[in-house]
């Protein structure tokens, strides 16, 4: 308090009443001076930032202009050219598009009537782009083929095409805006510009626009809108960036730190947006100002207007970041400062007069108040150390509780982490166990081909030589037991491409709880009266999409499993119930995402496994029973079928405490009863029609030649597509059916069905194929609901189906690229 009275007293001297005065006029004079200087130096800056804003107002609309004038000249080039094609359009373009960085690229659009559509794909063909179609966009960057329409306007000639290749071919007819802006070229005769669009060939948000030319023939009136329509040739199109037409335009003008913004005032208000040169700098446009705002005192704004192919470009230019720090010159501020230092310079000099008067009653009462803070200070030392004392020896106490706390909590994610190192490692476990029948699968789906190929040959020939024998024969029933090995070997397969899961399916909507429901009492005549079978069905139990045999065959093969590990009887139980997986849940089984599931169990009160046992229980010819009393495929046959099914199957077992086993199927598809199959009557075994037989395994070829001949159809060979074609060519008659391989050297089967169909409408075609599902799926026969039969097979199977094609009606199964009914 006594420091604050003696400052008091010292500001308050008569002494620095003149001093006051003499600083107020000062920096009077200063803030006068710093304003005038002011406002010349901003009506200087207006007129600089004026005049820089018309130059790139011109240099856009003389770009603009020039680029005009390109279209017209390629649209009156391509008009006055009696015969025109590629190489001549890139003469012609490929310097303009030198000339013009802002330029995309340029391209011919034809109309194109739906009746010569194959004409121009066919043409663009021959001159070397195989893969030309007329297209349309599904989504950004995935074009599809072009729907039928009246007529089409697809990108037929284009430069560059490096960068553009995805739009050739592209019909601007089949896009609402493009569409809109031809429409309104042809009409009006005029060059028409598009508002702002996306390429197809971009992946980003770059705005560009497009500039339709039309061209009419030279020998048609087009004097009218109703005469335009039919005379009209195509377009000639030019893709502009806008971004690059800007910096073209812009790029070169000095000086730097001009915003320019250009919007669309033809479009609605969401799509005027077209450029902002902050871009370039990474800034965030400012805000549009309309025309009226723009023209305001004091704000520095110039907007102007372009004419862009029938639309109204508005362009908007403001000063920058960098333009504004250009802007504030330094006269104002120097005025200011000059006033300012000699009116400082006269007050120091009053202030030092005064200064040496006042500094020896000052040291006075300032050594007097500094020895009353110094006791004052000395007794607040006092009391704060004593507070120390006391806050230390809390902090001791409160530092002791936190150890022990800390100690506690470390411990708890010590263990925390045990378990979940434990966690890790089952899961790792069953990362490489999955891997590890992943890798048989692929083995085992492998070797059915060849395995089919022979089944197919043994099975046909053995049937032929029993067709040649005397029912009283003893070589029939050598036949029999032969015919009934390969039948077992091709069961076997079959298991192999299960657990492969790349056996044959036809997926139905099934309810587990129906399936159960009709297989108990098969299932309790199989345990017979040791076993006691109990049966859960949960109520509302959701369908799951399945083949109804392979969720049978899964039933069967658990239930006889834990039937096995019940040698004394027991009690089985079956239970089915709905389940939902969360993320955290689903983590724990490395082939499913979290959802909805529906769960099978199967548990028994039997020996129950060891963990050795449980890690190798799926693979294919493991098994615990002893020689002759199992193939090892019943497990490993339920895990492919779950697995195809995108499922998971489980089991959780000790020794003497029983297993279970847990089913987990994807729920899906309505609630519903399935439908039964309909019974269609066998069909005739034999015929009088020619067969084309094509297949490159001799033995399976030299036994279904021979036994379709036996049934009296006539019957011509080829060992592959090549030779299937060259042979059906050179048969001057009728060819009622294509039976041939799916899988060959050279030309595939439906490859060679596909051309025989354009030479022969009438011809049926029947697949067949040793090779697994994933296999023949790559060549289009399954997805096309063809008619196909699976190796190995009998001969009278073979002669059965090749009957039922013949005498299906036209429209139904057995026709390449007709859907089976």
């Amino acid at each position: 308090m006594p420091v604050l009275d003696t400052r008091l007293r010292i500001a308050l001297h008569p002494g620095h009443l003149p001093i006051t005065a003499v600083a107020a006029l000062g920096l009077g004079l200063a803030l006068a001076a710093f304003a005038t200087t002011r406002l010349w130096d901003q009506e200087a800056a207006a007129a600089a930032f004026t005049l820089a804003a018309r130059d790139r107002v011109s240099a856009l609309r003389a770009t603009v202009q020039s680029y005009l004038e390109q279209m017209e000249t390629l649209g009156e080039f391509y008009a006055s050219s009696p015969s025109f094609d590629r190489s001549g359009w890139k003469t012609f373009a490929a310097p303009k598009l030198l000339r013009h960085s802002g330029i995309s690229s340029l391209e011919w659009i034809p109309r194109v009537p739906e009746a010569r559509r194959q004409e121009y794909e066919e043409a663009a063909r021959k001159d070397g782009y195989p893969a030309f179609q007329f297209t349309q966009r599904l989504r950004q960057g995935v074009m599809i083929r072009a729907a039928p329409s009246a007529e089409y306007f697809p990108v037929y000639y284009q430069e560059p095409l490096v960068g553009n290749g995805i739009a050739l071919g592209f019909d601007l007819g089949s896009e609402p805006k493009r569409r809109a802006a031809l429409e309104r070229a042809r009409d009006t005769g005029r060059i028409v510009t598009t508002d702002r669009i996306i390429l197809v060939e971009e992946t980003s948000d770059r705005y560009s626009v497009l500039l339709f030319r039309p061209v009419y023939a030279r020998a048609s009136a087009v004097e009218s809108v109703e005469e335009r329509p039919a005379a009209l040739q195509g377009f000639v199109l030019g893709v502009f960036r806008i971004g690059d037409l800007a910096e073209e335009a812009l790029g070169h003008l000095e000086p730097q730190g001009i915003d320019v913004t250009l919007l669309d005032a033809s479009a609605a208000d969401s799509e005027r947006y077209l450029y902002h040169s902050a871009a370039r700098a990474g800034r965030r446009p400012g805000p549009f100002l309309p025309d009226g705002e723009a023209a305001k005192p004091g704000l520095l704004r110039h907007s102007a207007t372009l004419e862009v192919g029938g639309r109204q470009w508005r362009v908007v230019a403001a000063p920058g970041p960098e333009y504004r720090a250009e802007e504030h010159r330094a006269q104002p501020w120097w005025a200011l400062v000059s006033v300012l230092v000699c009116t400082a310079a006269f007050v120091a000099h009053m202030l030092g007069n005064l200064r040496r008067s006042e500094r020896i009653e000052r040291l006075v009462l300032e050594r007097t108040a500094e020895l009353r803070e110094a006791n004052e200070s000395l007794r607040q030392a006092v009391l704060e150390r004593t507070r120390a004392e006391e806050q230390l020896r809390a902090a001791h106490d409160a530092l002791e509780l936190r150890v022990a706390q800390r100690t506690a909590e470390l411990t708890r994610a010590n263990e925390l982490l045990l378990v979940e190192i434990e966690e890790r490692k089952r899961l790792e476990e069953r990362l490489l166990q999955s891997q590890k029948m992943e890798s048989i699968g692929r083995l085992a789906g492998g070797v059915a081909h060849e395995f089919n190929n022979l089944l197919t040959a043994v099975l046909g020939y053995a049937e032929l030589a029993a067709g040649d024998l005397r029912p009283e024969d003893p070589v029939r029933d050598h036949l029999a037991h032969i015919r009934r090995s390969a039948e077992r070997g091709a069961s076997l397969t079959q298991q192999l491409l299960a657990f492969a899961r790349r056996q044959m399916i036809e997926p139905k909507r099934v309810q587990l709880n129906d399936l159960t429901l009709r297989m108990e009492s098969l299932l309790r005549h199989l345990l017979g009266e040791d076993y006691q079978l109990l049966v859960s069905r949960a109520p509302d139990l959701g369908e799951v999409r399945a083949d109804p045999g392979q969720l049978e065959q899964v039933v069967l093969n658990l239930v006889m499993n834990a039937r096995d590990a019940m040698p004394k009887g027991g009690q089985l139980r079956l239970e089915t119930s709905n389940v939902v997986l969360g993320p955290e849940e689903a983590a724990r089984f490395p082939d499913l995402v979290p959802g909805p599931y529906v769960s099978l169990a199967v548990v028994d009160t039997g020996v129950g496994m060891s963990e050795k046992v449980l890690k190798q229980l799926f693979e294919p010819f493991f098994t615990t029973k002893g020689p002759d009393k199992g193939t090892g495929l019943g497990l490993a046959t339920c895990y492919g079928i779950v697995r195809q099914n995108n499922g998971h199957i489980g089991v959780t077992s000790e020794p003497g405490k029983g297993s279970t086993f847990r089913v987990l199927l994807p729920r899906g598809g309505e609630h519903g009863k399935e439908e039964p199959p309909v019974a269609v009557p066998a069909p005739p075994p034999g015929g009088s029609e020619t067969v084309l037989l094509v297949e490159d395994e001799p033995m399976v070829r030299a036994i279904a030649g021979e036994g379709l001949r036996q049934r009296g159809y006539t019957v011509l060979e080829a060992v592959d597509g090549e030779d299937g074609l060259r042979v059906a060519r050179a048969h001057a008659g009728a060819l009622h059916l294509l039976l041939t391989d799916v899988v060959m050297p050279r030309l595939g089967g439906r490859e060679l069905a596909d051309q025989l169909l354009r030479e022969r409408k009438e011809l049926r075609v029947l697949y067949v194929s040793g090779y697994t599902r994933e296999a023949i799926d790559r060549h289009g026969v399954l997805a096309g609901g063809l008619a196909f039969l699976q190796k190995p097979f009998r001969v009278a199977t073979l002669a059965s189906k090749v009957r039922e094609i013949l005498d299906a009606p036209r429209g139904g199964g057995g026709v390449a690229g007709e859907p089976r009914a």
